[in-house]
């Protein structure tokens, strides 16, 4: 019995069952994985006429070169070398043709890529995602260097979901123009794959943390997350500063409290499970911070106009920054709870002042304003009887400043000084 390989047809039977996933859900298919021979054309003129016929799924690419990913030349990634690129053209051209025998069957696409450096993708001729060259539904030239350079070395998972609808029953065609930002370049990279189903495009998604003050008293002393889920998991953990916060959730949890904060920054992180499996986690940061409760009021002192700012006091605190109309006036300690800020008197009258201050311990900060505090006096008129006669008395207070003159205007002409 000679020895041979196994027939070809009942490699798409096996892709089929995969998709099924042992238990009925989706399970992650590499549709075009990396190593896989593809179709190339170098960038010496345009791939084809008119330009952009090279990337429909129909076009014939039998006369094209043909070799394994990842394709370019330097820095010794790359399983086909164009050793003739550098100096001589700027792009590359490639297609790969894959196999989906039942489209419906695939609920999430992921392309990812390690590559140098930029290029665009094509699935069915439709653009999928671009990177460093142009903007969205542009057409690229061939003799045309990429946007900026981009070192391979670490790959990118682009969500391609959106382009689900795109795919066939049977051939598809995955297209690639990849560019070098410089003729002079050393290197260029496309190393790509295309997943369906990947645990990565199942993972929570829209993670939203919000400090709360449950019992309105006016401290933050919870914060809510919520997400919403893509699939149906079997637990979801949640992680704050890389520690579990509690027991498991169940897979269809949509909301979490941790009743437990204080005046802090945290890092959460939502991680779904599926067959025993972690999806890539989701994560978001906050920053808790009570109420502060800053007053700030003017006053003459020693016939000089002073502002006083006063404050609650604050626990776990290392240093209070004063701050007014954006300039750092001094830095108090974290038990502080006033602040006389003697300088207000050189302010222009007509200039408003706002004051900060800034809480800070390690790389937590919390900040409260108050303002704007205005140094002109508070006018008010009333219409009085004097005599059996009607007058019109205007006061004003708010005295925060020794004036040397008043003036009084009715209807924009001097009445009184």
């Amino acid at each position: 019995m000679s020895r041979g390989f196994c027939p070809a047809v009942p490699v798409l039977t096996v892709i089929s069952l995969l998709l099924a996933g042992p238990t009925g859900a989706p399970a992650e298919v590499v549709l075009v994985e990396l190593g896989d021979a593809w179709r190339y054309s170098k960038g010496l003129q345009a791939p084809s006429d008119p330009p952009a016929a090279w990337r429909e799924p129909d076009f014939d690419d039998s006369g094209w070169l043909e070799g394994p990913s990842g394709i370019g030349y330097g820095d010794g990634d790359d399983a086909t070398v164009l050793d003739d690129m550098e100096g001589n053209y700027l792009s590359l051209f490639t297609r790969r043709a894959f196999e989906v025998p039942d489209p419906a069957a695939v609920r999430s696409l992921v392309f990812s890529a390690d590559y140098d450096d930029g290029f665009i993708v094509y699935l069915n001729g439709v653009e999928l995602v671009r990177r460093n060259m142009g903007s969205a539904g542009e057409d690229f030239a061939f003799d045309r260097p990429a946007d900026v350079a981009h070192e391979a070395g670490t790959l990118e998972l682009i969500d391609a979901t959106a382009a689900v609808p795109l795919l066939r029953p049977g051939r598809n065609v995955l297209a690639i123009q990849v560019h070098s930002w410089a003729l002079t370049s050393t290197d260029l990279t496309m190393r790509p794959r295309l997943l369906a189903n990947s645990l990565v495009l199942v993972s929570p998604v829209g993670l939203a943390c919000s400090p709360q003050d449950a019992d309105g008293d006016g401290r933050v002393d919870r914060v809510a997350l919520s997400w919403t889920n893509r699939a149906a998991y079997d637990a979801i953990r949640i992680l704050r500063d890389g520690a579990a916060l509690g027991a498991p959730l169940p897979g269809g949890a949509s909301t979490a409290v941790d009743d437990t904060v204080q005046a802090a920054a945290y890092r959460y992180e939502v991680i779904a499970t599926i067959g025993g499996e972690d999806c890539p986690p989701l994560s978001c940061s906050v920053t808790v911070c009570h109420r502060i409760n800053l007053i700030c009021t003017l006053s003459l002192q020693d016939g000089r106009t002073a502002a006083l700012l006063t404050w609650d006091p604050q626990t776990d605190v290392d240093s209070i920054d004063i701050v007014r109309e954006g300039t750092a006036l001094e830095t108090l300690g974290g038990g502080e709870t006033e602040y006389v800020d003697p300088d207000v008197e050189s302010l222009e009258p007509e200039d408003d002042t706002d004051f900060t201050i800034v809480l800070r311990r390690d790389a937590w900060t919390c900040s409260a304003a108050c303002g704007p505090i205005s140094l002109c006096p508070e006018l008010t008129c009333r219409l009085v009887e004097v005599d059996g006669e009607p007058v019109v008395r205007l006061e004003w207070g708010n005295m925060v400043k020794l004036w040397e003159s008043f003036t009084v205007l009715r209807d924009g002409v001097e009445i009184a000084s």
